[in-house]
């Protein structure tokens, strides 16, 4: 209720497209990671500017989700961007985000391989698209079911990813479409916003999280990340309803000095 009645999604949408605007952009395209994709609301946001100031650039967005509903409300965001911007590779998977980060799965948590799924949508205006992509949801209902770790992070029924870009522009989009067991993916940019839980320690912040996606930057990249402090709006709530429930709070200051020493010595740092 409260992401969907604020700004939430807004304003960290415009911050990311400050940044996307100073990249400096190569070949093949540009390369986003997203995570997690929430209801898709501010990767909505972002791709409506991408093809504005770069009209003929192919973009590959790979996202990161967490259950069927965000499933269903990015997917049915995502067939207008794909009828607007044909050179438009989405990738979306419900892996952990380090594994998102390759769209490969490394895990032992689920035995089950990947269900990897590449989907060319024929047409070419946003109304051709949704009974295409309609029809991979119940497939996708049983693997975005999730249960919850020893950790606290949700963990996937059967990992998958699913690739979706336009039959008329595959030959120009070869070079960004993700392939099963592919390694060395690097990414232009990455917006992590709530990527982890406040009840998490900072081992589990950098060692599964931002260290994995500062590894995975390509040369010149940029990573921005978004996560609550506290003393906001969302905590007030939540000290209304428990008023006796401790709520942690970690300094960014605290994360970056973390996530420094995690990366000494690497070529990332």
């Amino acid at each position: 209720m409260f992401a969907n009645t604020t700004n939430e999604a807004w304003v960290p949408a415009d911050r990311a497209i400050e940044e996307l605007a100073s990249l400096r952009i190569g070949h093949p395209g540009v390369r986003f990671f997203h995570a997690p994709m929430d209801n898709g609301t501010a990767l909505n946001r972002i791709l409506r500017w991408l093809p504005k100031h770069n009209p003929n650039v192919p973009v590959l967005v790979a996202v990161k989700g967490r259950g069927l509903e965000d499933l269903r409300n990015t997917l049915g965001k995502m067939v207008d961007r794909i009828a607007e911007h044909p050179n438009f590779v989405l990738a979306l998977t419900n892996l952990y985000v380090a594994e998102a980060l390759e769209l490969h799965r490394t895990s032992a948590d689920n035995p089950a391989k990947v269900r990897w799924r590449e989907v060319a949508l024929e047409g070419g205006h946003s109304y051709d698209f949704p009974a295409q992509v309609s029809r991979l949801y119940e497939g996708l209902a049983a693997e975005g079911q999730v249960h919850r770790g020893s950790d606290g992070q949700p963990v996937y029924a059967r990992p998958s990813v699913l690739v979706i870009y336009r039959a008329d522009h595959r030959f120009l989009l070869d070079r960004l479409i993700p392939c099963p067991g592919e390694r060395g993916r690097e990414h232009d940019f990455i917006l992590l916003s709530h990527a982890f839980l406040h009840s998490q320690p900072m081992g589990f912040r950098i060692g599964h999280v931002l260290g994995p996606a500062c590894r995975h930057l390509a040369p010149g990249g940029r990573a921005m990340v978004v996560q609550s402090h506290g003393l906001d709006p969302a905590h007030e709530i939540v000290r209304r309803v428990w008023g006796d429930r401790r709520l942690p709070q970690v300094s960014r200051c605290d994360i970056i000095r973390e996530l420094r020493r995690d990366l000494k010595g690497s070529d990332c740092s």
